[in-house]
């Protein structure tokens, strides 16, 4: 935008900040007894050689967009 005399004017929107990637966390709940199980805590349960919590955790480490992970 200019003013009438067709010199510029500082514009707020002219010197925008830079815009900042967003930040992707997982959180995976991996607390409980597992009672119902009958094997101790369900995140610790082995499937095929590995554990729950394990096969979880592969899966948001994969993806390119997660940031940080929680447990």
């Amino acid at each position: 935008m200019a003013k009438c005399d067709g010199s510029p004017i500082a514009s707020s929107r002219a010197r925008s900040p830079r815009k900042l990637a967003p930040s992707v966390g997982a959180i995976v709940a991996a607390a409980g007894t597992g009672s119902r199980l009958g094997r101790g805590s369900k995140a610790l349960v082995r499937l095929n050689g590995r554990t729950t919590l394990a096969r979880v955790l592969e899966l948001f480490l994969a993806l390119d967009e997660v940031d940080r992970i929680v447990s």
